[in-house]
């Protein structure tokens, strides 16, 4: 059931994104952010097939790892100050990407270390919005509820994946489920009641 809800409002999301663009197309990041959510709820929709077939998923899953934490990077390169960290820790990531590609149990190694850095960037992006002025607005800017969105899913994501090789069974993955579901909907939120940022 939850993986339903999940896939779902990651679709209801693309559709959102898409709908609302002219809302937010002044916002450099968010056309990285509309590309991110569209191919993720493709992809996702293509795993959900897979699910059910024989079908080998292990490159367009691996590629998509790489295409997911590109497409943050970018969007945390407009979004921060300091876009060092941005370079740091995607390169930090592609090294690892290209040293595990041969080595498919290995798979949860390159999850975690992607998530690891999508989460540290979020950190960043949160610690930088605090202290600005940018807080006493943070009900209507977007990139706030994206990164909330998207701390509340990978940061708690790293443990459980890097638990995957102990799972017997996919039982647990109602949590990883319940973590998108949450970050769609707080994305979503965003989308619908955020305004044009304002320049202080």
């Amino acid at each position: 059931m939850f993986q339903h809800i999940s896939l779902f409002l990651q679709i209801v999301t693309a559709i959102s994104s898409i709908i609302l663009y002219k809302k937010y197309k002044h916002e450099k990041f968010y056309n990285f952010f509309v590309v991110l959510v569209v191919v993720t709820a493709l992809i996702e929709s293509v795993g959900s097939l897979t699910l059910k077939t024989d079908l080998d998923s292990y490159h367009l899953t691996y590629f998509f790892i790489l295409f997911q934490n590109l497409v943050i990077v970018l969007m945390f390169r407009v979004l921060l100050k300091n876009t060092t960290p941005t370079y740091i820790l995607f390169i930090i990531f592609f090294v690892g990407w290209l040293y595990f590609f041969n080595y498919r149990s290995q798979m949860k190694s390159t999850i975690v270390l992607s998530y690891f850095s999508i989460s540290i960037l979020s950190l960043l992006y949160l610690r930088e919005f605090l202290l600005s002025d940018k807080i006493l607005n943070y009900k209507q800017l977007l990139p706030f509820w994206i990164t909330v969105g998207f701390l509340l899913f990978y940061l708690p994501s790293i443990p459980f994946f890097q638990m995957l090789n102990t799972m017997q069974t996919r039982d647990l993955f109602f949590v990883l489920n319940i973590l998108i579901i949450l970050m769609n909907l707080i994305i979503i939120y965003g989308l619908i009641c955020s305004k044009k940022e304002e320049k202080y």
